[in-house]
């Protein structure tokens, strides 16, 4: 199985920052940021809710 093409991480810190990619693999990435960029940041009203109706996790039990 040949082995994806790795970005350095100054490379993606320049592709995030607005750097023209110079391979697929950049254009992948780049693509990708654009993506995270648009999507909205704020929970739902309906993840919020499914959030806030959690309990909190028992306590652990005491050995004696």
């Amino acid at each position: 199985m040949p082995t994806p093409e790795t970005l350095a991480p100054e490379r993606v810190d320049r592709l995030v920052a607005g750097d023209v990619p110079e391979t697929a693999r950049e254009a992948l990435v780049a693509g990708l940021v654009r993506e995270l960029r648009a999507a909205p940041s704020e929970p739902s009203q309906e993840l919020r809710a499914r959030v806030a109706g959690l309990r909190a996790p028992a306590g652990r039990p005491r050995l004696r």
